[in-house]
C-alpha cells in the first residue's frame, strides 16, 4: 500500500473517530433516552464505552502513524536524534584529544 494511501485513511479513521465530540454523542444518547429506546443508565454506559473506544482508535491511529513516520524515515535514511547526539559527543571527544596532543598556543 501507498504511504499517501495508508496516510489519508489514517487521517479519515482519525477524522471520523475524533469527530464524534463527547457532547455530540451525550445528544445522540440523550435523544434516544427521551424517545425510550434505552434507560438513562443505559445511555450513561454508552457515552463511558463510546468515549473509551473512541479513545482507543485515537491511541491506536497515533502509534500506527508513528510506526509509519518511523519506516519512512528509515526508508530515506535520515538519521535519529540519538544518532546525531551520539556522534556530536564523539566529535567532542576526539576534539578533545587532539586538543591534549597539540596545545592551542
Amino acid at each position: 500500500m501507498e504511504i499517501s494511501t495508508l496516510a489519508r485513511k489514517f487521517l479519515l479513521l482519525g477524522i471520523g473517530a475524533l469527530s464524534l465530540t463527547e457532547e455530540r454523542l451525550e445528544q445522540i444518547i440523550s435523544g434516544m433516552v427521551k424517545k425510550g429506546e434505552i434507560s438513562r443508565q443505559e445511555g450513561r454506559d454508552l457515552v463511558q464505552e463510546m468515549l473509551k473506544k473512541i479513545k482507543q482508535e485515537k491511541d491506536n491511529l497515533s502509534e500506527k502513524i508513528k510506526k509509519e513516520f518511523d519506516s519512512l524515515m528509515d526508508k530515506v535514511d535520515v538519521p535519529k536524534q540519538s544518532e546525531i547526539n551520539e556522534l556530536k559527543q564523539r566529535v567532542a571527544e576526539l576534539e578533545a584529544k587532539l586538543e591534549q596532543l597539540h596545545p592551542a598556543e
